[in-house]
């Protein structure tokens, strides 16, 4: 009797603990069944889903990085078009009257008695970069794209999280039902108990009876412990899916059973992860951007050449205008011309240190493809593993239980019939109780495990819709981006 009253207690301590921290499985307890109520969501296992990648806080805060990158991208794209700059003044003007020649102003004594207005309109149009601007872009796209990925990954581990806390709350709810059951079996054991000692019957004293009180107090002990734990859960529930604390939520299924999914060979779930897996488009569009960036730097060694237009017009109504061409007025004039020329800074050695830097990024991503190209599979592996250990699992216990079931039974018909023992019912009981939770646990396991083996592979990754109109560049503007690139490319 001791020894199923402290099994029973450990494990609704440790499922508590558990889903307090948001692990493997926890102890909860809810009603029956989940009703639709005034005010209360009741969502079912899709819906959590879909709510989670809508509302969700951390799914909300990879999106912004998509935004960051395309904001980087404009700037890239507009790299390779002309940049204007206009410069105004106005001020006061010194009076200079008279010609190029002779004047009646004295320079060192101006009289300012009037203003002038300035105007400059510089035009630069890049003609040729030697890589940089076909790199940024490069980079840029390549960044979007990460970005992108980025939002899968965690969208994934999302999605995980909603099927655990999910199946997490119809586990509680089997539990609570199973505990129920224990109490109802230990009522009519006292209650058969009572009768027989009120009838005089030898066969039974009154530490049966005391026994079946005090294990009773820790059936009720757990379940007050289970209450306090299912707030927990659907709080985290309610924060997965982005629910404010005071919304109500509840879930739909009201029993838990096995998510019948036909499991293929682990090769295909390891290649299916080399192909879906966000973590290696992530690398790929990574290890793009940074050897784009490399470029980039190695351009910095050569001149940028640009043709250039100037707009230059200034007026002052006190100040006599000067035709000469070899004299100019700042305060007085106007200029237009265009030119072609080229600007080369000859930092050589800052430039060389700079492009280490870059193939040092370049080199440490590498090595980080290689870490997951190694890791990724070997996730892959545990994750099937776990499947099938929950399946065998799954398999045993329900047999277990089923068979411990018919045992408990058994003993009851016997006890009532006044041939069984009292200590026949706590064993069988006992036996019954831990293996009923061991089968809803290992339908719990095996739930969670496709869900990890899903993840792991690459299966649960979603469509990503870019912010607002900021869209990624549609088929021919790619196409027109690689010409460029490898004009560029071809010429350097």
């Amino acid at each position: 009797m001791n020894i199923f009253s402290k099994g029973f207690r450990v494990t609704i301590n440790r499922g508590a603990v558990l889903f307090a921290g948001g692990a493997l499985l926890g102890v909860l307890t809810l009603p029956a069944f989940a009703q639709e109520t005034p005010g209360r969501r009741v969502v079912n296992l899709d819906e959590a889903i879909r709510l989670a990648l809508q509302n969700n806080a951390e799914i909300k805060e990879s999106k912004e990085g998509i935004s960051g990158a395309l904001g980087k991208k404009r700037q890239a794209d507009a790299a390779r078009f002309a940049q204007a700059d206009l410069l105004t003044f106005l001020g006061p003007s010194p009076q200079a009257r008279g010609n190029q020649v002779v004047s009646p102003d004295d320079v060192d004594r101006p009289t300012l008695n009037g203003v002038f207005t300035r105007a400059i309109v510089n035009i630069t149009q890049p003609i040729f970069t030697f890589g940089e601007i076909s790199g940024l872009r490069e980079a840029a796209s390549s960044g979007v794209r990460v970005e992108e990925a980025r939002v899968q990954e965690k969208s994934s581990k999302v999605i995980v999280a909603v099927k655990q806390f999910y199946y997490g709350v119809i586990l509680a709810r089997e539990l609570r039902t199973l505990a129920q059951e224990v109490m109802d079996q230990l009522d009519g054991a006292k209650q058969r108990i009572k009768e027989l000692l009120d009838g005089g019957a030898v066969s039974v004293d009154e530490v049966a009876l005391w026994k079946l009180e005090a294990f009773q107090g820790t059936v009720e002990t757990g379940l007050h412990e289970a209450e306090k734990a299912v707030e927990l859960a659907l709080g985290a529930l309610k924060f997965t899916l982005g629910f404010g604390p005071n919304e109500d939520l509840d879930v739909a299924d009201r029993r838990l059973i096995i998510e019948q999914k036909s499991l293929e060979s682990l090769p295909f779930y390891q290649e299916r992860s080399f192909e879906l897996r966000p973590e290696f488009t992530q690398i790929q569009e990574g290890l793009k951007a940074l050897r784009a960036l490399v470029r980039v730097e190695k351009s910095r060694y050569y001149p940028k050449f640009f043709v250039a237009a100037l707009a230059d017009a200034a007026e002052a109504g006190n100040r006599t205008d000067i035709n000469n061409p070899f004299i100019n007025d700042e305060l007085n004039h106007e200029t237009l011309g265009v030119a072609v020329g080229f600007k080369w800074a000859f930092n050589f050695g800052i430039t060389t240190g700079k492009v280490q830097v870059a193939r040092a990024e370049v080199a440490k991503l590498e090595h980080k493809k290689s870490f997951a190209e190694g890791g990724i599979p070997l996730e892959v592996k545990k994750a099937y593993e776990e499947v099938i250990e929950a399946d065998k699992n799954f398999e045993v216990t329900e047999t277990s239980y089923r068979s411990a079931r018919k045992w408990l039974v058994a003993s009851v018909a016997n006890f009532d019939l006044g041939i069984g023992d009292p200590e026949e019912i706590f064993e069988a009981l006992e036996q019954y109780a831990k293996m009923r939770v061991r089968n809803f646990q290992s339908m719990f396991e095996h739930n969670l495990a496709v869900a990890k083996l899903e993840h792991a592979s690459g299966l649960l990754v979603v469509e990503v819709e870019q912010p607002g109109e900021a869209e990624e560049e549609k088929p021919a503007e790619q196409a027109r981006e690689k010409k460029d690139i490898d004009d560029d490319k071809s010429v350097s």
